[in-house]
């Protein structure tokens, strides 16, 4: 498949007529994999048990992008944490619990993985050409630190991959899995 249909196309049982895949609250017919986000802040201020406690929003600006700025606010408000990653201050983090800052496209190597030319594809890898200031880090990075801190990485694992990677692609690999 070229362009983005890959990306746009549904999983065959959410196009089913009556057995589709609902969001957990409301009810709302799932797209695509995703809840729509403008009945996100009704998900969220719902009074039901299932409702949405906590969300994380990386590059993002849903109290501004959404139907109702003000009933998004009042539901960013609403959850018992709030998690924002982004370049800039913006209205959703300014009602987030938390605000990791990260750097911007100049200052962090950047890739291009969305590309129009099939069917000769190119990736493209962008260096930075700043350095960037003390305190923000890339989102990578973030993520990294968030994982490690909720112990959720398996040092075994990391120590693997990096002798794989201090090895290079020419050294051979064990696939023993163990059995």
């Amino acid at each position: 498949m070229t362009g983005l249909g890959g990306i746009l196309r549904m999983a065959r049982h959410e196009l089913h007529p009556t057995n589709f895949p609902v969001s957990p609250v409301l009810g709302w017919r799932v797209i695509g994999g995703l809840i729509p986000c403008n009945i996100l802040a009704e998900e969220i201020l719902a009074d039901h048990p299932k409702r949405y406690r906590a969300m994380f929003v990386e590059s993002g600006n849903p109290v501004h992008s959404v139907v109702d700025s003000a009933q998004m606010r009042k539901a960013m408000r609403a959850l018992d944490v709030s998690v924002c990653i982004d370049v800039f201050m913006t209205e959703t983090a300014r009602e987030c619990d938390y605000v990791l800052p990260a750097t911007t496209q100049f200052e962090k190597f950047e890739a291009t993985f969305f590309n129009f030319e099939y069917p000769r594809n190119y990736f493209h890898l962008r260096r930075p050409v700043v350095e960037p200031p003390e305190g923000p880090l890339a989102e990578p990075e973030i993520h990294a630190r968030l994982v490690a801190a909720l112990g959720m990485i398996d040092e075994g694992v990391v120590d693997d991959l990096r002798q794989a990677a201090e090895a290079g692609r020419a050294e051979p690999r064990s696939t023993d899995s163990g059995g």
